[in-house]
C-alpha cells in the first residue's frame, strides 16, 4: 500500500504539494494514520507534474523515501506545478523495487498513480500483459501490478472516455484474475483533469478523500490538513475539475 495525491488549480510549489501542511504526503510517509497492510512509505516515491505553459508532464522519481531526499527538498520550492500526482511508495512483497518500479507512471499524456494491490498477481501477470495492445504493452517498463493497470487505462482510453475507460480497465482485470483481491485506489491527471476512484474486487476499498473549490481540487489518501476534506464514494470514478464534479458508477 501507498499513500498518493492529485492536485489541480493554480501553478504551485512542489514543497507547498507534498512537503508542507500539517499531514502533508512526506508525514504520511513515516506516519500515515489510515494504511492498512503497512507502517511506513519508505520504498521511495515520486511526482509526476504538468509546469505552467507546458502540455507534456515531467516527472522526478526516487528510490530514497521522501522525508529523505535532500535533492527534492532543496529543487521543490522552485517547481510549479499546475496539475501533479504524486506518491509515497510502500512497495507490495516480490514485485520489485528500483526507480523503474516507481511510481506514478506516464504515458499517452497521463500521470497515473495506483495505491492498493492485486492479490498473487504473479500468477496472473501473464493474462494481463497479453491482453495489451502493442502500444500499451510498450509501456510496461518494470514489473508491478500498477503499471499494469496503467496500461490498461491507457489502452482503454484509445476507445472511450476517460473515466469509461478506468471502468473499463477494472472489469478486465476482473475478468483475467477473478476471485482475486484487489485493492483499486486510482488518482491520475491529463492536465486538465482528475480522475479519482476507489474501489475494490472481494475486499475494502483503502482510503481516499477530496477537498475541492470552485479554483482547485485536491485529493489524497488522507486528509492534508484542516480543510474540508470529505471521503470519496466507494465504486463511483469521479471525474475533478474546479467547480465540477461528473461521477461515473464502476
Amino acid at each position: 500500500m501507498c499513500r498518493h495525491l492529485a492536485y489541480l488549480g493554480a501553478p504551485l510549489s512542489l514543497d507547498a504539494l507534498l512537503l508542507r501542511g500539517g499531514h502533508s504526503l512526506e508525514r504520511q510517509s513515516w506516519a500515515p494514520r489510515e494504511m492498512e497492510g503497512a507502517l511506513l512509505n519508505a520504498d521511495g516515491f515520486g511526482v509526476g507534474f504538468f509546469a505552467p505553459h507546458r502540455d507534456e508532464p515531467s516527472r522526478y522519481r526516487s528510490v530514497l523515501p521522501l522525508w529523505g531526499d535532500e535533492t527534492f527538498a532543496e529543487l521543490a520550492p522552485g517547481v510549479l506545478a499546475r496539475a501533479a500526482i504524486a506518491n509515497a511508495r510502500s512497495a507490495t512483497p516480490g514485485l520489485g523495487g528500483g526507480l523503474v518500479n516507481t511510481p506514478p507512471y506516464v504515458g499517452a499524456g497521463w500521470v497515473f498513480s495506483h495505491n492498493g494491490l492485486i492479490e498473487g498477481f504473479r500468477e496472473v501477470e501473464r493474462a494481463v500483459r497479453d491482453a495489451l495492445s502493442d502500444d500499451a504493452w510498450k509501456l510496461v517498463r518494470g514489473t508491478t501490478d500498477s503499471e499494469c493497470l496503467f496500461a490498461l487505462f491507457a489502452d482503454a482510453c484509445r476507445e472511450s472516455a476517460p473515466a469509461e475507460a478506468l471502468v473499463r480497465s477494472f472489469a478486465t482485470l476482473a475478468r483475467l484474475a477473478p476471485e482475486r483481491r484487489a485493492l483499486l485506489s486510482v488518482v491520475a491527471t491529463d492536465g486538465t483533469q482528475v480522475l479519482a476512484v476507489t474501489h475494490a474486487l472481494h475486499g475494502n476499498p483503502p482510503s481516499l478523500y477530496r477537498a475541492c473549490r470552485d479554483d482547485v481540487v485536491r485529493v489524497a489518501s488522507e486528509p492534508l490538513d484542516d480543510d474540508a476534506w470529505e471521503p470519496l464514494k466507494p465504486g463511483v470514478v469521479h471525474v475533478l475539475r474546479p467547480g465540477r464534479v461528473e461521477e461515473v458508477a464502476t
